[in-house]
């Protein structure tokens, strides 16, 4: 993760130009929205809301609450492992490896598992000399 979170094409700074980008730019779409998964976990159901609508879906309701009935992630987790997903990026590359699956802690903050004080340090860094509009 270290060497990710410093490296030019990809890393950090990468990521935080893109952030740059998309908020100088996010007047030339006709919709743009900025959803975070500390909103995700917040209130999933005006998440969800939002993101369909700024694909022009006007959900139901009971379409809301049945996709937050099949998106738990207890039950998301247990597809995942059972092969539910037949789509190959969502295959793990190890199933003996729960760290190779996409749905792994479902918990805001769990960054602190896999970058050291030192990783975090130099990514509030480089946010804080690059910007980051959405924080």
């Amino acid at each position: 993760m270290p060497d990710f979170i410093r490296d030019g094409r990809f890393g950090a700074g990468k990521i935080l130009a893109f952030y740059q980008g998309w908020s100088t730019e996010q007047e030339i779409p006709e919709s743009f929205d900025w959803l975070t998964y500390e909103s995700l976990h917040a209130d999933p159901g005006m998440a969800l809301v939002r993101a369909l609508r700024l694909a022009e879906f006007e959900p139901t309701g009971a379409e809301i609450e049945e996709s937050l009935e099949f998106a738990q992630f207890d039950r998301l987790q247990a597809k995942e492992r059972s092969g539910y997903f037949r789509s190959d990026i969502l295959i793990p590359a190890d199933p003996t490896d729960p760290e190779s699956y996409k749905l792994r802690k479902g918990w805001i903050g769990g960054y602190t598992d896999y970058l050291s004080p030192e990783d975090i340090a130099y990514v509030d860094d480089l946010e804080s000399t690059l910007g980051n509009p959405f924080a």
